[in-house]
């Protein structure tokens, strides 16, 4: 039960920011020219728990691959048309379970290269 609060939290943090950032868009008369085009929406998650088998690149948990599960749950219906993940086990793990289902591959970044994801979107 624990979790599926957190789980909601994070939803709710995150159509909070998307709704903050949807009203100053539409607030600025230099983004009206942009509100006939269809906006990104990224969904940011964090790798859900892990062991401590291998300290260096853990695996998931039990807890974990349920966390991984339930966010497959979540996002099944959204419109997602890709999934990336850095090479760690643990965030490979999470992203798995999603991808899977809607068929897609998980495209892999460095951990670190914020400006190569970014580039990405």
């Amino acid at each position: 039960m624990r979790h599926l609060l957190k789980i909601f939290l994070l939803l709710l943090n995150l159509t909070w920011l998307i709704s903050c950032v949807s009203k100053e868009t539409n607030a600025n008369p230099e983004n009206q020219k942009i509100q006939n085009e269809k906006a990104t929406i990224v969904y940011l998650v964090r790798h859900a728990e892990k062991s401590t088998n291998h300290p260096d690149d853990p695996d998931l948990n039990a807890a974990g691959k349920a966390r991984a599960e339930a966010l497959k749950e979540i996002l099944l219906n959204k419109d997602i048309s890709a999934i990336y993940s850095t090479n760690y086990k643990r965030t490979k793990q999470t992203a798995e379970p999603l991808a899977k289902a809607r068929n897609l591959a998980v495209q892999q970044y460095e951990a670190h290269d914020y400006g190569g994801i970014t580039k990405k979107f």
